[in-house]
């Protein structure tokens, strides 16, 4: 099968109790969900559409993760997690539309 006929998945990084409300609206609008995160045990792990550990604090562990699952996106996000470089690094790297990595990481350094 080409990755155009493949199914595309929302990654969402971090698949803790605070992002449970993602998944399941994500679920009610019928968006296939990717859940990222470090801890095999995360509850979301139940109600993503599939699943990958990776620690989304690492954007390289993330990229090679996301390249490793085969997989195809359309788009990435964070809920609840202090990530958005690491979103901006992942959207960029496949493609998908995002702020750039400058303004994520201005966005969220505080000083």
């Amino acid at each position: 099968m080409n990755n155009k006929n493949k199914k595309a998945y929302l990654i969402v990084l971090g698949a803790g109790p605070q992002q449970l409300v993602v998944y399941k609206r994500a679920k009610k609008l019928s968006i296939p969900t990717l859940a990222v995160d470090y801890n095999p045990q995360a509850v979301s792990f139940e109600i993503a559409s599939k699943f990958i550990i990776a620690d989304v604090k690492n954007v390289n562990d993330c990229i090679k993760s996301l390249y490793k699952s085969g997989l195809k996106f359309l788009g990435v996000m964070t809920y609840g997690v202090e990530v958005s470089p690491v979103v901006a690094k992942i959207a960029e790297e496949f493609g998908l539309i995002a702020v750039t990595p400058s303004v994520a990481l201005n966005t969220t350094n505080k000083f």
